[in-house]
């Protein structure tokens, strides 16, 4: 059961919560515009998904968009009904094994647990770092990838994520809502499941045939279950279609070895495995542009190491632009300042940090001749999450929750032909608000040159750091510093 002081802050913090949320959905004028029409086909990352389960009739309003653009039509009644059909299966496909095959405790709900979840505050729970700040983002996904494959508009999706949100939170637990599951599922669900529900239809091809639309569609499944699976449910996972428009999707595989070495002497190597994808360039942007026109995803996996400790690190970050304005273009500089929508996943046996946050930031581009490229990205978000407890103070959880700044600084000097120089630099800051009262700092960089070996394949080498500064009431100060290095070889789609 919660204390009074933890119902207190959770409160205040529903007020942020509620911020956040509308920040996220309908804060900015590009969010709030009329939802995008249904294509028949989901390969294009920049329009909106199909409803082939909406039958054509004279009163379907048509648009064609290019010579290999197909016949577009407007969601109905029914699209809101599966879309929401959709979040709801996600909650059953969730708690029932938790119930019966797992015995979960929180899966025992009863009318009981509903009326009091109904008519109590919220308060932080104690769940698994996994659980709490990668499983309930992905579970949020679910509901918005559901909601977009149904042809409705980001800002409709971003509301379907709420419905399932909260209905998981108050009917399929039987514990009190969790004010940071709210939050996490809301933002993070955002973020992960629109840019899993645009790469997915990017994959898929509605000409293909054979081995290869197998090999589409099931690909679209793993990366995107909402998509997949409604297209499977509705039979476009079998259909026939026009052919995908092809838009500004950049994909760069890596692998290679990571070394690190801590300031207490432990050192640890491994192989380590990079997938990066981004949509989008800001001197590409429309006038009237949408949610997520630009976005970028990088997910890191060490898989292997021995030496003196075995590395263990995951880490996902995706953002995306939320909307906003462009600034001044000249043909050698352009730019854009709006709202930005930002998930953060980095779990490792050194830290364990995840966030999800929304905020003012700038993208712009210098071009200075045909030869060079000089790119850079800054954010400044309000975020929420949870970071490693240098001192522990709640049973079964070994982190903090915490709100606070971040700040994010992404850079690239680029020559065509040859290379670039990369330069990513994250800090946060968490002001403890379950756990142990303090503050937390924390900062990841990662800096190096890539070199091209030819058009696809190209090797990198970069440096990384990762510290953290505790700043707990009352308690020592703990600073912990990991230094590290990558060689990786990249082939770049």
């Amino acid at each position: 059961m919660a204390s009074p002081i933890h119902r207190l802050r959770a409160r205040r913090l529903c007020l942020l919560a509620s911020a956040v949320i509308g920040v996220a959905a309908a804060g900015c004028p590009a969010l709030a515009a009329t939802p995008a029409p249904i294509s028949a086909t989901e390969t294009s990352a920049s329009a909106t998904a199909p409803s082939d389960t909406q039958p054509q009739s004279p009163q379907t309003s048509r648009q064609r968009l290019g010579p290999t653009s197909p016949v577009v039509r407007t969601p109905d009644w029914r699209n809101h009904l599966f879309a929401a059909l959709g979040g709801q299966a996600t909650n059953l496909v969730i708690w029932l094994p938790s119930r019966y095959l797992f015995n979960s405790d929180f899966a025992y709900i009863s009318t009981t647990s509903i009326r009091r979840n109904l008519s109590t505050s919220v308060a932080f729970d104690d769940d698994r770092f996994l659980t709490n700040q990668f499983g309930h983002p992905y579970q949020g996904g679910l509901y918005h990838a559901f909601a977009r494959a149904q042809g409705l508009s980001f800002t409709t999706s971003a509301l379907y994520v709420l419905l399932g949100n909260v209905t998981w939170e108050l009917l399929m637990e039987s514990e009190l809502p969790s004010i940071n599951d709210l939050i996490t599922t809301q933002v993070g669900g955002i973020a992960w499941g629109e840019v899993t529900w645009r790469l997915a239809s990017r994959v898929l091809d509605n000409n293909a045939t054979g081995a290869e639309r197998f090999a589409r569609e099931l690909t679209a499944l793993v990366i995107q279950p909402g998509l997949g699976l409604t297209r499977l449910v509705t039979g476009r996972a079998f259909a026939s279609g026009p052919a995908p428009r092809m838009n500004d999707l950049s994909v760069r595989l890596q692998a290679g070895t990571v070394g690190v070495r801590r300031d207490d002497g432990l050192r640890g190597v491994g192989l380590n495995a990079r997938l990066e994808a981004k949509q989008g360039h800001v001197e590409k942007l429309p006038a009237n542009f949408g949610a997520f026109e630009i976005y970028e995803a990088q997910l890191g996996v060490v898989f292997t190491g021995p030496a003196q400790q075995p590395l263990r690190r995951a880490d996902l970050h995706i953002s995306g632009l939320l909307g906003g304005a462009r600034l001044s273009r000249n043909g050698r500089q352009y730019g854009v300042f709006g709202a930005f929508i930002d998930f953060d996943f980095f779990a490792s046996n050194v830290l364990d940090l995840g966030t999800s946050g929304v905020g003012p930031g700038l993208a712009l581009t210098l071009s200075p001749s045909s030869k060079w490229r000089f790119d850079v990205e800054t954010m400044m978000l309000v975020h929420f999450g949870g970071v490693t407890a240098e001192y522990t103070s709640i049973a079964n959880r070994n982190y903090d929750f915490g709100v606070g700044l971040a700040a994010k600084v992404d850079m690239r000097l680029t020559r065509v032909g040859l290379g670039e120089l990369f330069l990513r630099a994250n800090r946060y800051e968490f002001k403890i608000v379950s756990g142990r009262s303090g503050r937390q700092f924390t900062g990841l960089l990662n800096g190096g040159v890539r070199v091209d070996l030819s058009r696809r394949v190209q090797l990198s080498v970069s440096f990384g750091l990762i510290d953290s500064h505790a700043r707990n009431d009352g308690l020592p100060a703990v600073d912990a510093l990991q230094r590290g290095g990558e060689l990786l070889l990249g082939w770049h789609m």
